[in-house]
């Protein structure tokens, strides 16, 4: 969450005007490894969090963290929050995602392989085709 909040959302927000119209769409998904890196990264993830939907444009697609974790649950409240309010669209991954991660793992045992890539573009899909039917 640091990279995004404090590098790549100023580094987006300084791009010149003449880049305009703004992109079609945006996807994020972050925040799990503040989850696990650490107590300061994870104690953090909630603020960081509703910083960055604050800074999103409408109309954003984000993924919740999926993780039974405190501060996934803290952090997920602002995406939902965000939802309700019509300012980002929400792939769920606490009920979209994969059933199970079983064969879906890359070597680390953290980042998904190939496999678990498909399936977190299965819960994206249905969500990002809806974001594009709305702009047409």
């Amino acid at each position: 969450m640091p990279d995004v909040v404090d590098q790549q959302l100023p580094a987006w927000a300084a791009l010149p005007a003449a880049l305009s119209p703004l992109p079609d769409l945006i996807t994020v998904m972050v925040g799990s490894n503040d989850l696990f890196s650490g107590a300061r990264h994870r104690t953090r993830l909630p603020d960081a969090m509703a910083e960055l939907v604050s800074r999103l444009p409408r109309g954003s697609v984000v993924t919740t963290l999926p993780q039974p974790r405190a501060a996934a649950r803290l952090a997920n409240r602002h995406l939902d929050e965000a939802a309700r309010r019509g300012h980002l669209r929400v792939v769920d991954l606490r009920t979209d995602g994969p059933d199970s991660w079983r064969g879906k793992l890359a070597a680390d045992f953290f980042h998904p392989n190939e496999a678990g890539y498909a399936a977190l573009t299965d819960a994206f899909e249905p969500v990002v085709r809806q974001v594009l039917r709305a702009d047409l």
